[in-house]
């Protein structure tokens, strides 16, 4: 298999010249992600405002690199990242980086959620099981896709921190037992 396979080319150019010009988008903006702060540390935020974050996220990090699935992409937009981080990091919350969650966790950056999501190809009607719950949040981005998601945490403190779904929003079934597994 080869990056062509992986990433097929896009406009003009052979595919391994759009390969790479991809892979540089994508690796700068993972670099920007590291170090651009977004400048709200401190602020109370108005759900507008993460509306608008969760949008620009989707937009600028995971359609940029190449997630064309509109499941996913929906799925994306939907899921408030900032209730699965901890309220210390909530104003880096839509940054393109993993961000600690506790107990030597971290909740993994966007782009790779979205690639994650994307290359399993989840159907309405599939169940999935996720080994390693963490913050919940590819649970809760899987939920909006299949017909269930079966996740198990070793942590259960990892668990029990997990975000709830805010009120209004379709509850993905989620089944999530902590196990030593």
């Amino acid at each position: 298999m080869t990056s062509e396979d992986l990433a097929p080319p896009i406009g003009g150019g052979t595919g391994s010249d759009v390969t790479r010009r991809h892979l540089l988008t994508c690796a700068t903006m993972f670099v920007a992600g590291f170090c651009c702060d977004s400048g709200a540390a401190g602020r109370q935020r108005k759900p507008d405002d993460w509306d608008a974050e969760r949008a620009r996220m989707v937009r600028e990090q995971i359609e940029a690199c190449d997630i064309r699935r509109q499941a996913v992409l929906d799925a994306m937009r939907k899921v408030p990242r900032h209730l699965f981080v901890p309220e210390s990091d909530r104003a880096r919350a839509y940054a393109d980086s993993p961000l600690p969650i506790g107990y030597g966790q971290t909740i993994s950056q966007p782009y790779i959620v979205g690639f994650m999501t994307q290359a399993l190809s989840v159907e309405p009607s599939h169940r999935v099981l996720e080994i390693g719950t963490g913050s919940g949040y590819q649970a809760a981005v899987l939920g909006l896709l299949a017909q269930q998601v079966y996740t198990m945490e070793i942590r259960s403190a990892v668990v029990l921190r997990r975000a709830p779904q805010p009120s209004g929003e379709e509850t993905p079934d989620l089944a999530h037992p902590t196990r030593d597994g």
